[in-house]
């Protein structure tokens, strides 16, 4: 089979990614900071993004794949948090022949950094 980029991927590679993806859904994903079975805390994850244009599945899919790599059964307790960052810098244009500056030019820009953290746990059966 051939991806979008030309590459193209076996049969059974596929299948393995599909298994891998199918596992990640089996992560239970809860902002509440608690669950109805008992647990054992793992470890925190998280997913941090600095654009200003993103998809929630962006972090839950990071959250999910932290989370398997730690053999975890779910991911409560979680939180999102969105802040704005802004920062200024000069740049200066010289002339060779001349003997003063010719232009200041001041650049503003901001960005969005967001992160999603969690606590991974695993269940005690």
């Amino acid at each position: 089979m051939v991806n979008f980029f030309g590459k193209s991927k076996d049969k059974k590679q596929m299948q393995e990614d599909q298994i891998q993806e199918n596992q990640f859904d089996n992560i239970v994903l809860s902002t509440l900071p608690t669950c109805n079975r008992p647990f054992e805390v793992i470890g925190l994850v998280a997913s941090r993004t600095a654009e200003s244009d993103f998809g929630l599945r962006i972090f839950t899919e990071d959250i999910r794949r932290f989370a398997h790599n730690l053999n975890a059964d779910a991911v409560i307790g979680i939180t999102f948090q969105t802040g704005g960052l802004s920062d200024s810098f000069f740049t200066r244009d010289y002339d060779a022949s001349a003997f003063f500056v010719n232009t200041d030019n001041e650049h503003r820009y901001s960005r969005v950094v967001s992160t999603m953290i969690g606590t991974a746990i695993r269940y005690i059966d």
